[in-house]
């Protein structure tokens, strides 16, 4: 019973899991080649799309409580007149589907490829 603490398989298994791991976390963090835009969506309608390449400070008269900031491929809430503060807590988003929602406004705020398909529930 003299069996080294790593067999030769053991080793080809831990190999294979780290492999697996690894492709699966350079997929999810894999940035798109397109420049992203963020999609700013009162109810279920679309009231401007900011590209992130641009810094700037976005306001709208649907949303008279709320501020949208873009900056170096970022975008998040600067400020709501909501009551949890939820979207304004969830902070800068940069990755294509990440998103901020304000549920009191109605208002969501998601990163998306410029090219990218817009899939719309109805």
């Amino acid at each position: 019973m003299n069996r080294p603490f790593f067999a030769k398989r053991d080793l080809f298994w831990a190999a294979l899991v780290f492999a697996a791991v690894t492709v699966v976390f350079c997929l999810l963090t894999r940035q798109s080649g397109s420049p992203l835009v963020a999609e700013v969506r009162v109810e279920d309608r679309v009231v401007a799309e900011l590209r992130l390449t641009e810094a700037g400070v976005f306001t709208d008269p649907l949303l008279p409580d709320m501020v949208i900031e873009t900056d170096k491929g970022r975008v998040r809430v600067r400020s709501s007149g909501c009551p949890d503060q939820v979207c304004v807590h969830t902070g800068w988003i940069s990755r294509s589907g990440e998103a901020a929602v304000c549920l009191p406004n109605r208002v969501s705020v998601t990163v998306r490829a410029e090219d990218q398909d817009r899939w719309i529930a109805g």
